[in-house]
């Protein structure tokens, strides 16, 4: 691969975050986000270092046209089960629970809001 200079710092320090197994002992943080056109996901395991997370997994996948259709709570809980569904097998064969994040604030009233079934 060839890089200009001033990119380089960028790429090094992309290459130097080795991905490794997660410890079952440690909590695992599964980060989320989703935009107009894609979801994506990290999986990082906590490693007890003042707070410090190293990433694990990653994920992304394009919306459909249907999808992209979504209002963006929609998108966000999408990207939610979609990143629980790709690391199951790590996620339920923890010793601990693990800690989900999404930037979408409305997702916080998620479970006291009724929904309208008109």
């Amino acid at each position: 691969m060839t890089c200009r200079p001033c990119s380089e710092p960028c790429y090094g320090t992309i290459y130097t975050a080795k991905q490794r197994n997660p410890d079952p002992e440690r909590p695992l943080v599964v980060e989320v986000n989703a935009s107009d056109i894609g979801v994506g996901a990290v999986l990082s395991l906590h490693t007890g270092e003042r707070g410090a997370l190293r990433p694990i997994a990653y994920f992304s996948r394009k919306l459909s046209p249907a999808e992209q259709n979504y209002d963006i709570g929609d998108q966000e809980l999408l990207s939610m089960k979609l990143a629980v569904k790709e690391w199951r097998h790590w996620l339920e064969g923890a010793q601990q629970t693990f800690t989900m994040y999404t930037d979408h604030k409305n997702l916080e009233y998620l479970q006291t809001t009724k929904r309208l079934n008109a």
